[in-house]
């Protein structure tokens, strides 16, 4: 599998809108900050279901949201400063496996998770495919680096010289 990645500047931008979901998320659920603007719906359904509506409502959650997994989105597509066809290979096997773990944890969730606990668990959905991905990654990518370098510590020293030349 061919990856097609965005530079590397792109993993500090997507920091960047991470970090500010984390602080937009702080302000709005402790301080109650609120973000009023109108907004157009294809379903809203609060006390009466209505479709295809224009309405005026706090977008605070909906920006938080954009902002973590547009950040996520951009450090998941982003190439990392020495890209090979081993840190493709880890990449793809990563990938696979983040997407069995986050299939796992949505079937485990909807077989013992009940009433709004569930709607919980989606927003957790939301992000656990990224987390699932990242924190493989990051262990395929370490077991990889310590392989090489208990192979021949004098050949990798060029190669694969520290964990970050995997990204």
């Amino acid at each position: 599998m061919k990856f097609c990645f965005h530079p590397n500047w792109t993993k500090w931008t997507g920091v960047i809108l991470a970090f500010g979901g984390v602080i937009m998320a702080i302000l709005t659920n402790v301080q109650g900050i609120r973000i009023e603007a109108p907004v157009f719906a294809i379903v809203s359904s609060f006390l009466e279901t209505r479709y295809f509506v224009s309405f005026r409502t706090n977008i605070a959650d909906e920006l938080t949201l954009l902002l973590l997994v547009g950040g996520a989105l951009l450090i998941f597509c982003s190439a990392g400063r020495h890209e090979t066809e081993l840190s493709e290979k880890l990449r793809t096997k990563a990938l696979y496996r983040a997407i069995l773990a986050n299939s796992v944890f949505l079937l485990l969730s909807i077989v013992f998770t009940y009433g709004a606990g569930f709607f919980v668990v989606l927003i957790l959905n939301t992000f656990s495919f990224f987390i699932f991905y990242f924190l493989i990654y990051a262990l395929i990518r370490r077991k990889a680096h310590r392989k090489t370098i208990m192979q021949s510590p004098r050949d990798s020293e060029g190669d694969l010289s520290s964990p970050d030349d995997f990204r």
